[in-house]
């Protein structure tokens, strides 16, 4: 079974307000990340030397947000579950400071071993991340598939 993606999450991160120490470069270091400007205010208010940006396109800044996808192959059956934002792995970024954005797919050995001793069949669990739901969530399909075909 694979579920698709909350499309209310991914509107919702659609304009991004960041708490940022500014650097020279035009880049800087991110305090916090935040969905309201009123969360990112409150943050803003207890720190020295930070500036509020505000992060869409119209800025040229962006939050690269990182995005979980788990799976699991449990015999011949796959199931991949809703992608949902990496907490704490957020990156800020502007146009014209792109920034190398990974992904890939990491497979959770300790639990796929210890399931499959306790299930007594071949179970496989993992986690695809990606800068986009949509990526992750694709990264894990093709690797169950991968798996599948053995």
């Amino acid at each position: 079974m694979i579920f698709g993606p909350d499309p209310g999450i991914m509107a919702a991160m659609d304009t991004t307000w960041a708490v940022v120490r500014a650097q020279p470069t035009g880049t800087g270091d991110i305090a916090g990340t935040f969905s309201t400007l009123e969360r990112a205010e409150i943050l803003l208010a207890e720190l020295d030397d930070y500036i509020l940006v505000r992060c869409d396109e119209e800025t040229g800044f962006r939050v690269v947000h990182y995005w979980v996808c788990h799976g699991q192959v449990r015999g011949a059956e796959i199931e991949v579950w809703p992608p949902h934002p990496l907490i704490a792995a957020s990156r800020l970024a502007h146009r014209d400071h792109p920034i190398e954005e990974v992904e890939g797919v990491e497979a959770k050995a300790k639990e796929s071993e210890l399931d499959s001793i306790v299930s007594g069949e071949v179970v496989h669990h993992f986690y695809a991340y990606a800068t986009s739901s949509g990526r992750a969530t694709e990264l894990a399909e093709a690797h169950a598939r991968e798996l599948l075909a053995g």
